[in-house]
């Protein structure tokens, strides 16, 4: 077979049930047969009744060398001519036809399919394994490359998916729990909210790309997606890589572990827990089951392209990239709007006449409809910040319904939400007049004296953090100035405890 894809499956399948078969003593049909004559030896295939040939050294159980096998053990002699000039050769080997397969899978990979590293072979010297790390360093560092990359806005997060050879709902576990390598889902700019509620306002069915479909399974978001619009989709393609996902979760043979580099260098073997596999397990059942309770949305338009530029986009973006991004059928005007959440991915569907837009967007028109009560609207921001998402847009409201639900104490929530107004990532402008709107809220709620002090200081602190400290802190006391104009009180005492703060970072 010349599909690449067909060749990985099977491994991945081989794998699966690879403690299931057992090496045939005899040669039977269904065998691999090792035949050595002289100095040169060949495989052949002993095919079972009603199995077609597909090489010339797949053996039909009637012919004669079929024949002459069937019932000999290894090492045992097999004629071949008898008479004048006779020939005789050996059974050097016996396997399973399974075996085999994969054996000759692993063995001609690299050279079938040149460039495709979904299956790699390393020359291994058992007294050298610098071989093997030489592999490991240059994985690492194309790794590292890579996801450089992508915090430099180069490559989509399907493309970083793709090319690392990992499930995206994997490599999104991974960047959403630490926060080092962060996930960017929009612009932050205005005019994009701007164009984003225009193609909200009237839309009554969307489709999901795999990261939003990411965001809806952890923010709990599907019966109010469901109370607004009539249709939603998945791609078949994102289907088809969630299932393969759940299958190689729970698998009979899951990957021991693997060995990498730590950031400082050295070498680690990872290993997961049982416990870890059987919560891998589960999430990837549990996202595959809300995939599924949602109508499954072809790619028509894809097949508009000719096929090279099909395989260059599938290389670079995945089948579920390429799925979303062409999500839709023969008809463009009945063609569901595009949630993504990969921005780049959603960027690359706009130059394809598509209409995209972010979880975040589709979060405002819920609020907008009804179907969202502003309180629950600021939670779902709050844990979209908490996702470390890269450019979600935050107003003072937010973080007061917040605060105000929690008796004024910050949570994990809170801090999010100021942590978004850090430069350089926030606009100055913005930074500053969030800021200014929720300290001036903040001094009108009367709080305790070192609560309201508490408060304001990690405000200014997030306030400070990528810009030039007394330049951003000034700007904000003489906005407060003006904001607390008709409040003296408070804007003396608040005006206070920002210069002391001001005084205190040596300005």
């Amino acid at each position: 077979n010349d599909d690449a894809d067909v060749h990985v499956g099977y491994f991945g399948l081989f794998m699966a049930v690879r403690d299931g078969l057992t090496t045939p003593d005899v040669v039977e049909p269904g065998c691999a047969v090792l035949l050595r004559q002289g100095d040169s030896k060949e495989w052949w295939l002993l095919l079972e009744s009603g199995e077609e040939p597909r090489s010339d050294r797949d053996l039909r159980p009637g012919a004669d060398l079929a024949k002459a096998l069937l019932g000999r053990r290894q090492g045992d002699p097999v004629p071949l001519q008898e008479g004048v000039g006779e020939l005789s050769g050996e059974v050097a080997e016996i396997q399973n036809k399974y075996v085999r397969a994969f054996q000759e899978t692993l063995a001609s990979f690299p050279e079938r399919f040149p460039g495709n590293t979904d299956i790699t072979r390393v020359p291994v010297n058992t007294d050298d394994m610098r071989s093997v790390l030489n592999v490991i360093d240059d994985r690492d560092r194309f790794a590292r490359d890579l996801q450089r990359a992508y915090r430099d806005d180069q490559v989509p997060f399907a493309s970083l998916c793709a090319w690392l050879g990992r499930p995206a709902p994997d490599v999104w576990r991974a960047c959403t729990a630490s926060g080092e390598l962060r996930i960017r889902f929009g612009a932050g700019a205005q005019d994009e909210a701007t164009y984003a509620s225009n193609q909200l306002r009237d839309a009554n069915s969307i489709v999901l790309d795999m990261l939003a479909l990411l965001t809806v399974h952890d923010l709990g978001l599907t019966e109010n997606l469901r109370a607004r619009f009539s249709r939603i989709g998945v791609p078949f393609a994102v289907l088809g890589e969630l299932r393969q996902l759940v299958d190689e979760t729970t698998g009979v043979n899951k990957p021991r572990g693997w060995l990498g580099k730590n950031l400082d260098g050295s070498y680690a073997w990872t290993e997961l827990s049982a416990e870890e596999w059987a919560d891998h397990a589960e999430f990837a059942r549990s996202l595959l089951g809300l995939a599924e309770s949602f109508e499954a949305i072809p790619s028509y338009p894809i097949l508009d392209l000719e096929p090279d530029e099909r395989e260059l986009y599938a290389d670079a973006l995945g089948h579920a990239g390429v799925g979303a991004v062409f999500a839709g059928g023969e008809d463009p005007a009945e063609r569901p709007l595009l949630v993504a959440d990969d921005y780049g991915l959603a960027s690359i569907a706009r130059e394809f006449g598509a209409d995209a837009v972010n979880t975040q967007a589709v979060l405002m028109e819920l609020r907008r409809s009804g179907d969202l009560a502003p309180d629950q609207y600021s939670v779902f921001i709050a844990s979209l910040a908490e996702l470390h998402y890269r450019f979600v847009q935050v107003e003072a409201a937010d973080i007061i319904r917040l605060l105000e639900a929690n008796g004024f104490i910050t949570d994990d929530g809170t801090r999010a939400l100021l942590a978004t107004l850090e430069g350089p990532e926030c606009s100055y402008e913005s930074a500053v007049s969030v800021a200014t709107d929720l300290i001036a809220e903040i001094a009108r709620r009367s709080l305790p004296k070192r609560q309201e002090s508490l408060l304001i200081s990690v405000l200014l602190e997030r306030l400070r953090r990528g810009r030039k400290t007394t330049m951003v802190l000034q700007d904000c006391l003489r906005e407060l100035g003006r904001r607390l104009e008709l409040a003296p009180l408070a804007r003396d005492r608040i005006g206070s405890l920002v210069r002391d703060y001001i005084n205190f970072w040596g300005g």
